[in-house]
């Protein structure tokens, strides 16, 4: 049995979790900071529930707590719903936006270029070999 302190896991946290992010207490846009501000645990704490791991009778990692892991992955969805439907609205600074999706959700801003040649064929390339003159050559 490890030791430390038993945790302060109950299953409750899972909908109250999802009620938060659906229905926010006074808060324009949900996040976990602000329902860990309405529980006990801290932001850290449900994040180490989210992906917390034990091993099951096969000695498989298996999650501790995968109704919570299910509903963490639940309020991803629902803050991406979120955020997307207010920077279009209006409702939430477009600024704010692309920091809170860039830094919560994975999104990235990404740049391909391609290097290509005339009527989009291969660049010619050309080798030229130079030779060194000698004394003999001038």
């Amino acid at each position: 049995m490890p030791a430390g302190r038993p945790s302060k896991y109950d299953k409750k946290y899972v909908n109250l979790l999802l009620d938060y992010m659906k229905n926010p207490i006074d808060e324009t846009f949900p996040t976990l900071a602000g329902f860990a501000c309405t529980i006990e645990p801290c932001r850290d704490t449900l994040h180490e529930w989210s992906r917390a791991k034990i091993k099951d009778e096969n000695g498989n990692l298996v999650l501790k707590y995968p109704e919570f892991s299910d509903a963490y992955k639940k309020i991803k969805d629902i803050q991406e719903r979120n955020i997307v439907h207010g920077a279009l609205t209006g409702k939430y600074n477009p600024t704010f936006s692309i920091f809170f999706a860039k830094n919560n959700l994975g999104y990235k801003d990404q740049q391909t270029q391609e290097h290509i040649g005339a009527d989009g064929g291969p660049i010619q390339t050309q080798n030229i070999i130079f030779k060194a003159m000698s004394e003999d050559d001038e």
